[in-house]
């Protein structure tokens, strides 16, 4: 949600969906219930599941917010109130308008948020492709509008420069088609999402050629970490890009000690 006036288009909608379900039932009262009601029914088994179920499981999380897109998708279909011509046409016609706005703010909420995004990308430009990069982000909400819309933003980094992000969720999870590998050693994304001053560099510095930050705050622990560690190779505005001392590590096919070596690195994913 992107602020007050899109939670304001949700009760509307929301308002305008219980007063033709609640036109519908009170008509079948009168005619008696069809098939297509079934419908209905689906909806509302499909709110109970959203009250009873955890907010994760199996590993994965925000489990209700997913859940709740089903009982008003399920509800379409059994709506069937008697409205006339004229009350069809008023339904769709606010339905549709409050659609146009919900549209025409994101556009604009969008715009907002793209210099931030471009600088946030544009950033990670010294990071030579197929390497191994750790991203430590301090703040993942722009600052034109307090959205969480940089949390995954390093991902068109990663596709890029067809990099190893060791801050990739998906890879520590059994539910998408990427993962890494047991032996290499895992990230703990906890860390690095919610206690980011915290993480252990030690346990990525052998695995890792470059690490990103974003928005460090000035004499922040890791700060010194780093410095004292790796080499600062780039500074841009609230980015900061750290190489491992020496020959940056590269991915790439190659001959040598290091081309030996790329089953640590790209091979590190199945």
């Amino acid at each position: 949600r992107f602020g007050l006036a899109q939670a304001g288009i949700g009760i509307a909608m929301v308002v305008i969906f219980l007063a033709l379900t609640a036109l519908t039932l009170a008509g079948r009262r009168k005619e008696g219930w069809r098939e297509e009601d079934g419908f209905l029914l689906a909806a509302l088994l499909a709110v109970v599941l959203y009250f009873v179920s955890p907010e994760g499981m199996a590993g994965g999380i925000l489990l209700k917010n997913r859940l709740g897109l089903y009982p008003w998708l399920l509800l379409i279909p059994g709506l069937a109130p008697r409205l006339g011509d004229r009350g069809r046409a008023a339904v769709a016609g606010t339905v549709a308008v409050l659609t146009l706005f919900q549209i025409g703010m994101l556009v604009h909420w969008y715009r907002l948020l793209q210099p931030e995004i471009r600088e946030f990308v544009a950033a990670a430009a010294p990071i030579e492709p197929d390497s191994r990069v750790l991203p430590l982000l301090y703040k993942r909400t722009a600052t034109a509008l307090s959205v969480d819309v940089l949390t995954h933003a390093f991902s068109y980094v990663d596709v890029e420069k067809g990099l190893v992000d060791w801050g990739n969720y998906e890879a520590m999870t059994g539910h998408f088609p990427i993962r890494f590998r047991p032996e290499t050693g895992l990230s703990d994304i906890y860390a690095l999402e919610a206690h980011t001053d915290q993480v252990n560099l030690r346990a990525y510095k052998s695995r890792t050629d470059y690490v990103f930050t974003w928005r460090m705050p000035p004499g922040a622990r890791m700060s010194r970490v780093l410095d004292r560690q790796l080499k600062l190779v780039a500074e841009n505005g609230p980015a900061h890009v750290y190489r491992r001392k020496g020959k940056a590590f590269s991915l790439s096919p190659g001959t040598g000690e290091r081309a030996g070596e790329r089953g640590h690195g790209v091979n590190q994913l199945d």
